[in-house]
Order: C-alpha cells, then structure tokens, then sequence
C-alpha cells in the first residue's frame, strides 16, 4: 500500500510523509544530550577521576615508609645478619624505602660503636624521627595490658606503637624474641585493631630485599 505510514513498508509516494520522516530522525534535544557527554566525562575525570589517580601513582611512586628500631642498624657488626643488613641499606639510598625512627632509637644509637654511628650518620637524609605522643602512648599501654610483652621490655612496645601511630608500613627489626615474633605479631595486630589501627607487618631485613638479591 502506497504511501503507507507503516514502518515496515517503504514510503514510495512522492509525498514524504513529515510524521514519520521526524520519527526516524533524532531530534535535536537527543544531540545534545549527546553532545553534553564528553563535556559531563571530562569534568568527572578532571575534577574527581585525575586527583585520584595522580594521587595513587604518586604514591606508588614514593618511597615505602619502615620503621626500624636500633638493632637494625647493629646488625652491620653481626657476622649472620650483616650482609642482609648492607643489602636494605642499599635500597634505602636507592629510594626504595624511607626510615622512620624514634627518639629512643636516637638514644640508644648514641652510645653504639664507631662503625654504627657512622652508618646512622649517613643515613640523615633517609629518614625522619618522630616522638611519641599521647595516642602512641595508650597504644603502647594496650599492648603491655595484654600482655604481648611485659613492662621490662616496654621499649620494644613502644617501637610498634610509634610505627603504626605515625603511619608506617611495616616494621623492620632483628628482634625475633619480642617484635619478628608470629604470636606476638598476630596480637600486635589485635591490639591495633581494638585501638582503630590496621595491623602491622614486622619483618627482618632479609624479607623485605628484592627477590633477585
């Protein structure tokens, strides 16, 4: 049937029929909603999507922040330890990893060897020390009330406290008996998650070299 306004026959007529011309073809409210979509996906990505992900690279990009307590930095003089200890040291200069050090590491260091205080000497400009506040101290009580170590060795509390107050990645330490410890990690890790932290990882220099060392 000539003329038809079915859509399923063509229109042979010399007469175009306007209705149904129009209702093939997009109107122009429909283009510019199309048009709008680039500008309304480069707003988001500008404005919401970019800072996000500049800020996810430019922390893959930054160097991982370890707390080390003095003993690693004693490990230079102990023959089964001091070649592991030279390797982390390496990547320290080599950016990988940044120190975060307490004051009682400072202290303690003070009164090491020559050899010590010299490593720890040229070390200054990887690393930063940070004090314990209030927040670090309840936490450090948390972990005596429960036990994980007693008040004798309340430094070694101390140390995980201020590596997870001040935001580290992990701990690093040569002390098997009270920090590189699976029972006492795991309770660390309570402790922390009672207080609104996240657990912490504490391991031995050895652990966090490249694969390829």
């Amino acid at each position: 049937m000539c003329g038809s306004t079915n859509p399923h026959f063509p229109i042979k007529s010399g007469h175009t029929d306007l209705a149904f011309a129009e209702h093939r073809r997009p109107t122009k409210r429909i283009i510019e909603q199309w048009l709008m979509v680039p500008i309304v996906c480069g707003f988001l990505i500008n404005h919401f999507y970019a800072p996000i992900l500049y800020g996810i690279i430019n922390r893959m990009n930054q160097p991982i922040r370890v707390y080390v307590d003095t003993c690693v930095f004693g490990g230079t003089l102990d023959k089964e330890f001091a070649l592991a200890t030279a390797r982390f040291f390496e990547m320290v200069r080599d950016g990988r990893y940044h120190l975060v050090i307490s004051s009682l590491v400072v202290s303690e260091i003070s009164v090491a060897p020559q050899q010590v205080l010299d490593l720890f000497n040229n070390l200054q400009e990887y690393l930063t020390v940070v004090d314990p506040d209030e927040a670090t101290l309840k936490l450090q009580r948390g972990y005596l009330n429960a036990g994980i170590v007693s008040p004798k060795w309340s430094g070694d509390a101390l140390h995980v406290a201020l590596a997870t107050t001040s935001g580290c990645d992990l701990i690093v330490s040569w002390n098997f008996q009270h920090l590189v410890n699976y029972r006492r990690i795991k309770k660390y890790g309570m402790v922390n998650t009672a207080h609104g932290y996240p657990p912490i990882a504490i391991h031995t220099p050895e652990e966090v070299l490249d694969d390829e060392e």
